[in-house]
């Protein structure tokens, strides 16, 4: 059973109208809960506090109480593992695009699960290129804001061509998954796309570049094409509540492209977030 929390009070309604409904005007995080811990809460509450100061959130926006409300559920000792939420709506005043300062609201959603499982272990991942289109807003890019039609449109894509997942494009230049980063591994060299026209940048992607030059000749934040794809060694897609799941094949069209190798770099990496995990 789903458990909510709005502005630190066990409730699960909102009161309308409301800018985050009406405009998607707002940002979140989704976080990996274990053992009543977030592994990576301190890298999400830094891209939340970013985001909301690029996206004019103003002084009513508080980390410390957002962090506060987080670590009140988890030392509930009911929330052992599962999926949170942090989701926080610009102050809503009258109706129009114009916004006043304000403080936000701020809703906690735990999703409780009897296990969550390291996504390395689970069967790898058959993906597609996706045809839908990806939004291109360099203001927006990295953001993981409430606008998310595109990965909605994307998502029914994948359901519809029967995948596991799909890749993104804007033109022949990778984005991301649907709901996670994409890393390609050749030659021992380590290589994701640059987020600058569109996408999020995945706090276990930034976590996953930060233990990378321990394990790989090279690491490369750059642009990365469809035959970068097709010519990789191994692929790997990575979000904060899976961490890291195996590709097993990329279909481009009428080509299929199988993913076999895991080049020992890949393998002490994964080792390494494991081991970090399981403390």
């Amino acid at each position: 059973m789903t458990t909510v929390w709005i502005n630190g009070q066990g409730q699960d309604h909102l009161k309308l109208p409301h800018r985050g409904l009406a405009y998607g005007d707002g940002i979140f995080e989704t976080l990996r809960i274990q053992h009543n811990r977030a592994p990576l809460l301190s890298a999400h509450l830094k891209r939340l506090a970013h985001s909301a100061h690029t996206l004019g959130f103003g002084t009513g926006f508080n980390i410390q109480s957002i962090e506060a409300q987080v670590l009140s559920v988890l030392s509930s000792g009911h929330n052992h593992c599962g999926v949170l939420k942090i989701l926080v709506l610009r102050h809503h005043q009258g109706r129009g695009y114009a916004f006043v300062d304000g403080t936000p609201d701020v809703i906690v959603e735990f999703y409780p699960a009897d296990l969550l499982p390291f996504g390395w272990e689970l069967p790898p991942l058959q993906v597609g290129r996706c045809d839908s289109v990806v939004s291109v807003n360099r203001q927006l890019a990295g953001h993981k804001h409430l606008n998310r039609i595109d990965s909605v449109l994307a998502a029914a894509e994948v359901r519809a061509q029967q995948w596991d997942d799909g890749f993104r494009f804007v033109g022949d230049q990778l984005v991301e998954a649907t709901s996670a980063n994409v890393f390609l591994v050749k030659g021992n060299c380590l290589k994701t796309p640059e987020i600058d026209l569109a996408g999020v940048k995945g706090v276990a992607r930034e976590h996953i570049l930060a233990l990378a030059p321990a394990h790989f000749d090279a690491v490369v934040v750059g642009e990365i094409t469809e035959s970068d794809v097709c010519e990789a060694e191994a692929v790997f897609v990575s979000n904060a509540v899976i961490l890291l799941r195996q590709v097993g094949s990329f279909t481009l069209g009428t080509q299929r492209v199988e993913y076999t190798q895991q080049p020992p770099g890949l393998l002490q990496l994964i080792n390494s977030l494991r081991e970090e995990m399981s403390r």
